[in-house]
């Protein structure tokens, strides 16, 4: 979805996407009570907004959880990395993700696990 006042993208589904993965986080036993360090990054303002919104309180205060852009998320590292994408549509447009310095950030922040949540044929 394309929000016009702020000339940026939101993708509902995958937020709903997000939400599973956090419900899963926060429902699992980590040894020794060691919960990874968790950072949710997208290249769309938007997307970053709508998923703060949804997921504060509730994962936020429990969770040691960031969520912010690409280029906000320079130079951090977290143990888990979700990536929320964000496009999808039947002309294949990839918007900002077709520049490959934009994709090394969040590629290339995890120390334990990537989660790459998009459109495999978009962005295929």
């Amino acid at each position: 979805m394309f929000n016009e006042a702020s000339g940026s993208r939101c993708n509902e589904d995958e937020i709903k996407i997000v939400k599973n993965i956090l419900d899963f986080i926060s429902t699992t036993t980590f040894s020794s009570n060691q919960i990874p360090s968790l950072g949710i990054i997208s290249p769309y303002r938007e997307q970053v907004l709508r998923m703060c919104q949804a997921f504060s309180p509730k994962y936020t205060e429990h969770l040691p959880l960031t969520i912010d852009t690409i280029d906000v998320f320079q130079g951090q590292e977290r143990d888990w990395v979700i990536l929320s994408l964000v496009r999808s549509n039947n002309k294949n447009e990839i918007g900002v993700l077709q520049d490959y310095r934009c994709m090394n950030v969040p590629m290339t922040r995890a120390r334990k696990r990537l989660v790459v949540i998009g459109n495999s044929a978009t962005v295929g």
